[in-house]
């Protein structure tokens, strides 16, 4: 005795894979989902792009530079003097700036004569930072906004960041005056990245890079990966 199969149940029959195309399907999803899986741990937790947009930290990075920021043995170790990190600012949150670590915890900052000098346990007499990277714009020179000559401690497990552009920057210098308590230095909780590669890119590229921006957010909102983790962020100021 035989049953009429449905309309239905014939149209799936004709598009259900049979024997070795459905193992063929079953290994191409797989092999799928272990590249997005690899990629995403990747972005997430090991490295991730940064795209510039400011000329805070001219000379060294300019505007519209894809940067590489190594995440997972930035968050292993402590930073370093001269790092140049990604973070999360405090006058700012909900984006991501690029600058450079001058100030360590438990030191003592000094603006003095727009020179940055410091004080330390291993130098207890204050001494000149050398900054050979500093923007030929400021002539060598760093300032408060108030002009004023001040000496800043940093608290336990935060930093104090600028950017090389001194005369374009809104850094730690610019949060002191609004954020007393910390006296405008960045947690290690909000230091995201450090900055171990910088890639160059030419104006024709741009459009490029901003749509696959938009289109990597996009697929965030569609569920995975999460915008949040493969969101291709901007930092830094428009300056």
């Amino acid at each position: 005795m035989t049953q009429q199969k449905s309309f239905l149940q014939l149209f799936r029959d004709l598009l259900a894979p049979k024997g070795k195309e459905r193992e063929g399907l079953a290994e191409l999803f797989f092999s799928v989902v272990i590249v997005f899986s690899l990629a995403w741990f990747l972005r997430s937790v090991v490295v991730a792009p940064f795209y510039v947009d400011g000329i805070s930290m001219r000379p060294t990075l300019g505007d519209h530079d894809l940067l590489i920021g190594e995440k997972l043995f930035f968050h292993l170790s402590k930073p370093r003097r001269g790092d140049i990190v990604v973070f999360r600012p405090p006058s700012n949150p909900g984006t991501y700036f690029v600058k450079r670590v001058i100030g360590l915890p438990g030191e003592t900052i000094i603006f003095r004569g727009g020179e940055v000098l410091l004080k330390n346990t291993t130098h207890p007499e204050e001494f000149q930072l050398e900054e050979e990277f500093l923007s030929k714009e400021n002539g060598g020179k760093t300032f408060l906004p108030s002009r004023k000559d001040r000496e800043i401690f940093i608290p336990s497990g935060h930093f104090f960041l600028l950017g090389d552009n001194r005369n374009h920057s809104s850094d730690s210098r610019a949060w002191q005056e609004t954020l007393s308590e910390t006296h405008g230095t960045v947690p290690r909780s909000s230091l995201a990245a450090r900055v171990v590669a910088r890639v160059w890119v030419d104006d024709p590229w741009l459009p490029f890079l901003r749509s696959g921006s938009r289109l990597v957010s996009w697929l965030g909102y569609l569920g995975w990966p999460s915008g949040e983790t493969f969101h291709l962020p901007s930092f830094g100021e428009k300056e």
